[in-house]
């Protein structure tokens, strides 16, 4: 019994050991990463903020907001900031997700600026939270930029009804019935819906999580003709490869 609760012991030492080491490294390689970044600042870079640290202003339970970096010069940056705050990081980057940095007058028009410095000591002390660079044009899995010179060489999509109506329940926080109106817009073939009923299932809202799901509508509104569906389901299928899936193999 002595053997066994001493074996007992050793485990969970060890367990606690692995977790703090891997928690120091976690922290570590994040740190290298803000810091590459900031030292490497580009425009349209993006970063998460504290809504009271960087303005002064008490805490609010909304606490959270993203930026845009617009300009870079030797000694500062100009920025603008997200209309919208958040509660939680996470509730943030799901509207990332969502592609809600495309709505029209989702930025404010009021051009900030930061010396570098100034970006440094803020990150440093936690008011940056965290610094992004898209990759190409999206962050998360979701679009943030515009495509820059690009001639619109077919129609635009059509209306897609059941989305829009989707796009605003979920704003307002009615996941459930978002969740039923992505999916009536995904099976009448609503590309966006199709896309967004796809991040529903990576999140597990309104529903539960089903990356088979998500990599199926990302997949089936891909070859609909939504271009923006390909680098969300490669994402999805490189994080997920492990689980051996039949669209995946065919585009990894």
């Amino acid at each position: 019994m002595k053997v066994f609760i001493k074996n007992k012991v050793l485990i969970t030492l060890g367990l606690l050991f692995f977790t703090s080491l891997s928690a120091y490294y976690y922290i570590h390689n994040q740190s290298k990463h803000q810091q590459f970044l900031i030292a490497s600042l580009q425009d349209n870079d993006f970063f998460i903020f504290s809504t009271s640290q960087l303005s002064g202003e008490p805490k609010t339970r909304f606490d959270y907001a993203i930026a845009k970096i617009i300009n870079i010069n030797d000694s500062e940056v100009s920025y603008q900031i997200g209309s919208t705050s958040y509660r939680y990081k996470k509730d943030l980057i799901k509207a990332i997700r969502l592609d809600t940095l495309m709505i029209d007058n989702y930025f404010l028009n009021e051009i900030r600026t930061l010396s570098i410095s100034e970006l440094q000591t803020l990150s440093e002390n936690g008011s940056i939270i965290e610094l992004m660079r898209p990759t190409g044009r999206y962050l998360f899995g979701g679009l943030v930029l515009e495509e820059q010179k690009m001639k619109l060489i077919q129609p635009t999509y059509n209306l897609q009804e059941f989305n829009e109506s989707a796009v605003e329940s979920y704003q307002l926080g009615d996941i459930d019935t978002a969740f039923a109106l992505f999916k009536k817009g995904a099976e009448s073939g609503e590309t966006w819906a199709q896309i967004n009923l796809a991040n529903m299932y990576i999140d597990g809202e309104g529903t539960d999580k089903n990356i088979g799901s998500a990599i199926y509508w990302l997949n089936t509104a891909y070859e609909s003709g939504n271009p923006d569906a390909q680098p969300k389901l490669k994402l999805l299928c490189q994080e997920y490869n492990h689980l051996n899936n039949e669209i995946c193999s065919r585009i990894l």
